[in-house]
C-alpha cells in the first residue's frame, strides 16, 4: 500500500500535466502524503499511517517538513475510508485492562517476537541472495511461485492477508503445535513470494509473526483470554517496530488498531523489538529488479540530492 499509494500520486500529477507546478520537493512529499493516506485508510490508523511512512523513509529522524503533511493526508485518507466503509477498529480486543503485574510477561512477549522478526529477516534476505544473486534465471518466478505453492498445500492458513487468523490469535488460543507451524510457513511464503519479484505487504506479515509469537507465550504460561490477547498485542507491535524499524508508528498503529487499552504492551512491545531488530532493515531489501525496490530507493535518492541542496 505504500508503493502504490505515492504511485498513484504520481500517476496523477503526470496525467493532469501539473507535475512542473511543483519543485522536486514538493513532488517528493505529495507522493509520501498519497502512501501515508493509504496507510492510514487501510490500517484505519489516522495518525500512525504518516508516522510509519515518514519513519521508514528517515530512520534516525523524523522531519515535520514531510511528516506533517503526511500525517494530515493519512487522517483524511482515514475519513474517506469512513464515510464508505465502517470506522471500526481494525481488529476486536476483548474487555481487559492490563495491570502492572503482567509487565514482565509484556516484555517476555516483546523479547521472543524480536528474536522471531530477525530470524524472518535473515530468512528473506537469504532467499533472495540465493536466487537473485546466486542462481539467476529467467525460471526463478516458476521456481519460487512452486516453493510457496507447495508451502500453501501444507500449511493453507499461511495464504492471504492473514488478518483473520490474527483476530483469532488475538481472541483466543491455538496449539504451539500449530502456532509454530503457521511462523515458519508464514516466514517462508512470504520470503518465497517477494523475493521472486511479486507483490505483497510486509506490514500484514509482522502483525501476523507478531501475534503467532505472542499467542505460543500465552499457550506456555496458560494465560487467561484478557492476557492472552495482550501478549499478542505486545508481540505484534514488536514484531513491527522490528521488521520495518518503526518504532513510533508500531505503538500508535497497534493502539488505533485495537484500542487504547492495549498502550502498556504496545509501547513495550515497540521500545523493544526496535531496540532488538533496529540494525536490521527488510525495506530497501527486496529483488533489485522489482519496481518497488527501485520506487523505495528513488525516495531515498531524492532525499540525498534535497539535502546536498
Amino acid at each position: 500500500m505504500l508503493v502504490i499509494g505515492s504511485s498513484m500520486t504520481e500517476g496523477i500529477l503526470k496525467i493532469i500535466k501539473i507535475n512542473e507546478l511543483f519543485t522536486d520537493e514538493e513532488r517528493r512529499t505529495l507522493m509520501i502524503c498519497g502512501a501515508a493516506g493509504a496507510i492510514g485508510a487501510i490500517f484505519r490508523s489516522p495518525l500512525g499511517g504518516g508516522v510509519f511512512v515518514v519513519e521508514v523513509l528517515y530512520r534516525s529522524s523524523l522531519h515535520y517538513t514531510e511528516l506533517f503533511p503526511a500525517m494530515l493526508s493519512s487522517t483524511m485518507g482515514y475519513v474517506i475510508y469512513s464515510m464508505v466503509y465502517k470506522s471500526t477498529p481494525f481488529f476486536q480486543l476483548p474487555n481487559y485492562l492490563p495491570n502492572v503485574f503482567n509487565v514482565p510477561l509484556f516484555i517476555f512477549a516483546s523479547i521472543l517476537a524480536g528474536i522471531v522478526s530477525l530470524i524472518f529477516i535473515n530468512i528473506f534476505k537469504w532467499t533472495q541472495d540465493l536466487f537473485n544473486n546466486r542462481i539467476k534465471s529467467n525460471i526463478n518466478p516458476f521456481i519460487w511461485g512452486l516453493l510457496t505453492g507447495i508451502v500453501l498445500i501444507f500449511i493453507p492458513k499461511v495464504a492471504g492477508k492473514g488478518t483473520d487468523i490474527i483476530q483469532e490469535l488475538i481472541t483466543g488460543q491455538m496449539t504451539l503445535g500449530f502456532l509454530m507451524l503457521i511462523i515458519i510457513g508464514k516466514m517462508l511464503a512470504t520470503s518465497f513470494t517477494v523475493a521472486s519479484g511479486g507483490s505483497a505487504g510486509l506490514v500484514i506479515t509482522a502483525l501476523f509473526l507478531g501475534a503467532a509469537t505472542g499467542n505460543c507465550l500465552s499457550v506456555i504460561v496458560g494465560a487467561e483470554s484478557g492476557l492472552s490477547s495482550s501478549l499478542v498485542i505486545a508481540g505484534m507491535t514488536a514484531s513491527l517496530a522490528g521488521i520495518a524499524n518503526v518504532p513510533l508508528a508500531a505503538a500508535i498503529m497497534l493502539v488505533e488498531m485495537v484500542g487504547l487499552r492495549i498502550a502498556i504492551p504496545a509501547t513495550l512491545g515497540s521500545i523493544i523489538g526496535y531496540a532488538i531488530g533496529h540494525n536490521r532493515v527488510i525495506y530497501g531489501v527486496t529483488n533489485p529488479d522489482h519496481w518497488q525496490y527501485e520506487y523505495m530507493n528513488k525516495w531515498k535518492e531524492d532525499d540525498r540530492k534535497l539535502k546536498e541542496h
